[in-house]
């Protein structure tokens, strides 16, 4: 009997070894989990940092690009406005000059699609 008794202490122990060791792995598994965790927040913060900035500078850029937009955009207008009043002031002083112009660009546009539509057939 005494040997049944050694075989049923070597298991015993056998078994809180094993349980000792199922401990530790998951214990392990749990700081591994932890670790991966606290890494993951870092680069989740760490990009969400990089968003912010990237996004502000982004802001940053679309309002300069847009001053500079309305800047030509001003400057076109004026240069536009300029030469209405210039044409409209030329066509006030010489209205027979203006419409000989205007009669002459016309024919010379009608001439140019005529020989378009010739040189497609």
């Amino acid at each position: 009997m005494a040997k049944r008794n050694s075989r049923s202490t070597r298991n015993s122990n056998s078994r809180k070894g094993t349980q000792a060791s199922t401990t530790t792995v998951r214990r392990a598994q749990k700081r591994i989990d932890s670790t991966i965790d606290r890494a993951a927040n870092r680069v989740s913060s760490g990009m969400k940092r990089a968003v912010n900035k990237a996004a502000t500078r982004s802001t940053a850029s679309e309002r300069k690009l847009r001053a500079q937009t309305r800047k030509q955009m001003d400057r076109a207008k004026k240069t536009l406005n300029n030469a209405d009043r210039k044409v409209s002031g030329y066509i006030r002083n010489n209205p027979k000059k203006a419409v000989a112009m205007a009669a002459g660009i016309g024919a010379a546009v009608t001439a140019a699609v005529a020989a378009a539509m010739r040189k497609r057939r």
